[in-house]
C-alpha cells in the first residue's frame, strides 16, 4: 500500500528499486557505484536502520533514514530481531572492513597493469622517447 503511494506520487522517476540486492551491503553498494546516486533516504525497520546507515554511508552514499514500523513487535519478535542484529551488525562490519580490503587489492592490480603497459600512452608514467 504504501509503496503504491509513493509511486503514485508526483516524481516516480527519482525512485530507483534494487531488484538485485541481496543484502545490506549490495543494495547501498550498488545504489551508489551502479545506479550513481550520492544521496538517498533509506526506510526501513527501526531495528534495522542503523546498520544500514552505517554500511550506505561507510559506502560513500548520504542517507537520511525513515522509520517504517506499520506496527509494533511482540515481545519474543521484537527479542529475535535485536539478537539477529547484532550478529548482522559484526557481519556488515566484516563485510565492509574485507570488501574494502579487496577493492583496494583490484585497484592496485589495475594501476599495475596500466603500468605494465607502457603507462604513457594513458596518461601517466613519463612520456614516449620520440622515435
Amino acid at each position: 500500500l504504501f509503496f503504491d503511494e509513493i509511486l503514485a506520487a508526483p516524481t516516480p522517476e527519482a525512485l530507483v528499486l534494487d531488484y538485485a540486492g541481496r543484502s545490506t551491503y549490495d543494495t547501498c553498494y550498488r545504489a551508489h557505484a551502479i545506479f550513481g546516486l550520492l544521496r538517498a533516504i533509506l526506510v526501513t525497520q527501526a531495528f534495522h536502520l542503523p546498520r544500514a546507515l552505517y554500511l550506505c554511508d561507510s559506502l560513500g552514499l548520504q542517507t537520511t533514514g525513515v522509520v517504517a514500523d506499520r506496527r509494533g513487535y511482540q515481545p519474543r519478535s521484537e527479542f529475535y530481531w535485536n539478537v539477529r542484529e547484532i550478529f548482522a551488525t559484526a557481519a556488515a562490519w566484516w563485510d565492509k572492513a574485507v570488501k574494502a580490503v579487496q577493492e583496494n587489492q583490484a585497484a592496485w592490480q589495475a594501476a599495475l597493469a596500466l603500468a605494465a603497459l607502457g603507462g604513457a600512452r594513458y596518461g601517466t608514467g613519463p612520456p614516449a622517447k620520440p622515435g
